[in-house]
């Protein structure tokens, strides 16, 4: 980031930060699915997916410093940072280009059927093939893999990849991939895991996430949620979300 750019971008940044609650990082995506995987294997319930422990202070101690000090070692990996987000992004991207002829070939006599009946037929297969990669498939097999479709991530995880493909592939008019789509499908799975309600102006995102079947929990567009929380019955967003009976929301960045 250039040294012009920082004086401009900084002070957003640090309106962010002191809306953060530095106790309450999560975890990325990798790390919450093995750990819920592992967990349910073990003890038949998930983690929370939440930061703890040592991986918590060392975010809370290294978060403002990486963000926002002007030290060239920490230029440095901002710029690492970014460019590593922007190569996983363009990655993703490549792949879904390169497999796109492809997948539009070997749908082309299926398309049309509806996400429901892709869920119902692969969603059991998708969990086992999650648990496999961890190396946890026999002991979640011992405890039954619907019992492992229940936790919220790992139902978000593959309903979202389901409900991915079914978009660009299976639907009757297939939709163009876009270079953000990576970033959005890892953003649901942490919404399913922390909150009741995931608000985001990404209109394709919403449609993406709100047709996985997960109890208690809503997707809606960010300006909807507003509205929520302006009732006359509530005082203020803040106080929204600070009484213990209002749901949790996560935005979309």
């Amino acid at each position: 980031m250039e040294k012009s750019a920082e004086d401009e971008v900084f002070p957003r940044i640090r309106r962010l930060l002191r809306l953060v609650d530095r106790s309450r990082f999560l975890k990325d995506t990798n790390m919450l699915l093995r750990d819920d995987l592992v967990s349910y294997a073990e003890c038949g319930r998930a983690t929370s997916p939440v930061l703890s422990g040592e991986d918590l202070l060392t975010a809370s101690a290294r978060v403002e410093t990486l963000l926002l000090n002007k030290a060239e070692e920490n230029r440095e990996a901002r710029l690492s940072m970014i460019q590593e987000a922007k190569h996983q992004k363009e990655s993703f991207l490549h792949r879904m280009m390169n497999r796109r002829a492809e997948m539009w070939r070997d749908t082309e006599q299926i398309r049309g059927i509806s996400f429901e009946f892709v869920w119902e037929n692969q969603c059991v297969r998708f969990a086992e093939n999650y648990a496999r990669r961890v190396g946890v498939l026999d002991a979640c097999n011992r405890r039954g893999i619907n019992g492992l479709l229940k936790l919220k991530s790992v139902r978000m995880a593959i309903g979202i990849a389901l409900s991915y493909f079914h978009a660009k592939a299976l639907q009757k008019q297939p939709q163009e991939v876009d270079i953000g789509d990576s970033r959005d499908l890892q953003h649901a799975i942490l919404a399913a895991a922390r909150a009741d309600v995931f608000a985001t102006r990404e209109k394709r995102l919403r449609t993406w996430a709100a047709r996985v079947p997960i109890a208690q929990f809503r997707v809606l567009a960010f300006d909807d949620y507003l509205m929520e929380l302006r009732k006359p019955t509530v005082a203020s967003a803040d106080e929204a979300l600070a009484d213990r009976g209002s749901p949790r929301a996560v935005r979309s960045i």
